[in-house]
């Protein structure tokens, strides 16, 4: 291949790189919310793993019952059925929803 024809070749395969690259790094830089239910298995004072996910966890991480009434994450027991709003990606929890 001449070196004239192996520009245009580069260039292609640079545009394709771009195309197939660029989606991640908008998702990268436009967080967005996502959620997880499942059994709560290990609980510390900096994470929780839920369904073998852990997810970073402070003493101001929002808490919800049921019913809805604000809980500290003291109330959290290992084995219960909870649901994780977090962003993605990063994994920040946002709140934690007992089931």
């Amino acid at each position: 291949m001449s070196q004239k024809n192996m520009i245009p070749a580069m260039v292609r395969l640079a545009l394709l790189m771009f195309a197939l690259y660029a989606p991640a790094l908008v998702s990268a830089a436009n967080p967005t919310l996502q959620t997880m239910e499942g059994k709560l298995h290990t609980i510390q004072p900096d994470k929780i793993v839920v369904s073998d996910f852990p997810f970073p966890l402070t003493d101001n991480t929002p808490v919800y019952s049921a019913e809805g009434a604000r809980l500290s994450v003291s109330a959290l027991r290992r084995g219960m059925l909870v649901e994780v709003v977090y962003t993605y990606p990063g994994y920040a929890v946002q709140a934690i929803n007992i089931k």
